[in-house]
């Protein structure tokens, strides 16, 4: 049986774990939930080659759009997490969603 993984929160980090998790062929579900609304994207480009005008949104993602269009990759951008269940495993986010 393949085991998910859920990765809470959608910045630098998340996206790293992602592409981590890939290159070593884990072939599981992962699912990604944060309050952010974007593709986990590097923060200090952003703050400034970016609003400076010399990078365009593009290359501020970890990976590309397409890098997430898997079957086993579930993305929840603008999602709060309002619990964490260590024993159930489970995932909780404001909405009463569960993910494991």
């Amino acid at each position: 049986m393949k085991k998910n993984i859920v990765i809470v929160g959608a910045g630098h980090a998340a996206g790293q774990v992602m592409v981590m998790l890939r290159q070593k062929k884990y072939d599981g579900k992962i699912t990604l939930i944060g309050e952010e609304e974007h593709y986990p994207h590097q923060r200090p480009p952003l703050s400034k080659k970016f609003l400076a005008g010399e990078l365009s949104v593009e290359r501020l993602y970890i990976k590309l759009p397409s890098f997430y269009d898997n079957p086993d990759v579930e993305l929840h951008f603008g999602t709060t997490v309002a619990s964490i269940d260590l024993a159930d495993k489970t995932v909780v986010d404001a909405d009463n969603n569960a993910y494991r």
